[in-house]
């Protein structure tokens, strides 16, 4: 399968946000303006969320960018299970993972 190389970004476009690839110009998708049930705009949200996913996943692997979305999940758990499972880590080890761990839970 083939993908649009990384280097996504987003701009504000007419009634939503244009998700374009810097290099070639291409536009690849536009998140519309909408609301949650509060009432705020999540278009913005959803463009940038789009854009920090590929560009993440490219850069684990530019060639398959959609096998590294697909094992986060496992990624995570392999992560937290060594951290909680195996006193052998060293501390620096330790300190990296659990710095990456709470990045990923947003603390």
């Amino acid at each position: 399968m083939e993908y649009t190389k990384a280097g996504w970004y987003s701009n504000r476009f007419s009634d939503g946000y244009l998700v374009y690839q810097v290099e070639s110009g291409k536009h690849l998708a536009l998140v519309y303006d909408t609301s949650n049930e509060n009432g705020e705009d999540t278009g913005k949200g959803n463009a940038d969320l789009i854009v920090a996913a590929v560009n993440a996943c490219a850069e684990v692997n530019a060639e398959n960018p959609l096998a590294v979305a697909e094992s986060i999940k496992e990624m995570y758990e392999a992560l937290k299970y060594v951290i909680n499972a195996d006193d052998s880590v060293s501390p620096e080890i330790a300190a990296v993972a659990n710095k990456a761990l709470a990045k990923a839970e947003g603390k």
